[in-house]
């Protein structure tokens, strides 16, 4: 009766065992990715073929599976690391081009400036009166004001009442004023100049001096001359 029932078993066992070996066949075919699947149905198999006639499985090799997740492993890291350096690779490319790019992009404004340059130099120095001479360089720095423009050059230039910004102007003077608010601009001394928001150099100016900065000349004056009556 025993006989009967293992019979089946067997046949189901062999069956079982021929699609599994043919499973494994067409993954060894297929590309790494199956690797995974593969170890899982060797390990199948390595359990079926363990088992005796009288229905007892003889017991697994825990290092067999150790070694199995150990290659699954290794072959995840082995396809990370190269999805990695192919990333790098392509970053350091595609930030090589945008650097290149940009330098490319601030030298074709400045070629016309080049080519006035090149006109001013065939003038005759001797025969071109200063007038020319001052017209010409206006020209040529308005040209290249209008290049640098394309690419976000700014000038900071703050007229004469306009208000004292600390983040885009630099205070080298303070004075004192009748014809402009305390703290507003009273002289421009030098431009400044920005990219985009970015400034690259304050403008340098004269500001007039607040109330309170007035009147703590008089106070120390007074302070003084009390100290000389002393």
């Amino acid at each position: 009766m025993n006989d009967q029932n293992q019979q089946p078993s067997d046949k189901q066992t062999k069956k079982r065992a021929k699609e599994l070996r043919d499973r494994l066949n067409e993954l060894a075919a297929e590309n790494e990715s199956a690797q995974t699947e593969m170890d899982q149905i060797q390990q199948e198999l390595a359990e079926i073929d363990g088992e005796s006639l009288d229905g007892e499985s003889m017991p697994v090799d825990p290092s067999e599976a150790l070694r199995a997740d150990l290659l699954a492993a290794e072959s995840n890291y082995h396809r990370a690391l190269a999805d990695l350096q192919n990333y790098k690779r392509i970053s350091g490319e595609n930030e090589k081009r945008a650097r290149e790019a940009g330098k490319a992009s601030v030298l074709e404004t400045l070629v016309s400036v080049l080519d006035t340059f090149d006109m001013a130099m065939k003038m005759d120095p001797e025969k071109t009166p200063a007038s020319a001479i001052m017209q010409g360089i206006e020209m040529i720095r308005s040209e290249m004001m209008r290049g640098l423009s394309q690419v976000g050059f700014t000038s900071i230039s703050p007229s004469t009442g306009d208000e004292f910004d600390p983040n885009r102007h630099e205070a080298v003077e303070r004075v004192e004023s009748d014809e402009v608010e305390p703290g507003s601009v009273v002289e421009l001394k030098q431009s400044g100049y920005a990219l985009h928001t970015r400034v690259l150099r304050p403008a340098k100016v004269t500001v007039s001096a607040a109330d309170e900065q007035q009147q703590t000349v008089p106070s120390d004056e007074g302070t003084g001359d009390a100290a000389d009556s002393e």
